[in-house]
């Protein structure tokens, strides 16, 4: 049996989402996380660019993130699968510098944090539904934008996007 089968075992059912809530703070706590990017930073299979990228991103990760369940590796090989996928589409758009980029829905930041290293003169937004999460991971990479309609009519994007 698990730790947390254990636990669930002498704590009240009612308490059960403040710990859940209480293990997402922690996993997600930047000695952990910085821990976690520090040892994948020494994984052989990543390339010289990608370390080096990687090694400029934050390690700071929303405690609420959904997308991070407690494994670094994973969480920032996501984001360097994305920069990735982004350098090849720009690749074959013939594209060698971006101006502007709108991060739609940004979520916490797992592509954003390669984003702001990876294109350091381009002007980013970052959009999204969640408040919380777009303030605490965006503040210092990108202007913040909640996606709600009233901003977004003001927005230079709209007329990207329509």
């Amino acid at each position: 049996m698990d730790n947390a089968k254990a636990f669930k075992r002498v704590v009240p059912r009612p308490l059960w989402p403040y710990l859940g809530a209480l293990r997402r703070f922690v996993r997600a706590t930047p000695r952990h996380t910085a821990l976690q990017k520090k040892q994948l930073l020494s994984d052989p299979a990543l390339t010289a660019p990608e370390r080096e990228l990687l090694s400029q991103v934050s390690s700071r990760i929303y405690p609420g993130d959904g997308m991070y369940n407690g494994d670094g590796a994973h969480y920032f090989k996501v984001g360097l699968s994305a920069i990735r996928c982004i350098d090849e589409a720009l690749a074959q758009a013939n594209l060698n510098k971006l101006q502007t980029i709108l991060d739609l829905p940004c979520g916490s930041g797992r592509v954003m944090r390669f984003l702001r290293p990876r294109f350091p003169e381009a002007e980013i937004t970052a959009c999204d539904f969640n408040r919380g999460r777009c303030s605490f991971a965006f503040a210092p990479l990108a202007q913040c934008l909640l996606f709600l309609r009233s901003i977004l009519m003001r927005s230079r994007w709209l007329r990207v996007l329509i």
